[in-house]
């Protein structure tokens, strides 16, 4: 049972860590331990129900990991759009023999990249 513990243990930790990915290392252990803990204190005699919580706290924790991780791909998608229509502007002006930067495009897509940001 110890090592079936200790895994647990460590998936939850992993998954706290990924899911939280800005805090510091002692601040992920302090946060697991005391979840931890107020767990055994709940399911105290409750060895099915510990493991029960312990495993649905760390899935909740994958999922969250997993949402943010795709909204920041939708976001580096919208800036990646953004670039290559002001690339596809660029390469046109230079086909066309117009001057390549438009100061007043350039200024646009700095201001869309500002609003993907605050999104």
């Amino acid at each position: 049972m110890a090592s079936v513990k200790r895994d647990l243990y460590q998936n939850l930790h992993s998954a706290y860590k990924k899911c939280y990915v800005k805090k510091l290392p002692r601040d992920v252990q302090s946060d697991v331990n005391n979840l931890w803990n107020s767990a055994k204190i709940q399911f105290k005699g409750k060895e099915e129900e510990f493991v029960s919580y312990i495993v649905g706290k760390t899935k909740e924790l994958l999922v969250e990991s997993t949402r943010q991780k795709a909204a920041m791909v939708k976001y580096f998608a919208k800036v990646s759009d953004l670039v290559f229509i002001y690339l596809g502007y660029v390469l046109s002006s230079f086909v066309n023999g117009s001057p390549p930067v438009n100061s007043c495009l350039l200024t646009i897509l700095v201001y869309n990249l500002y609003l993907l940001m605050l999104k």
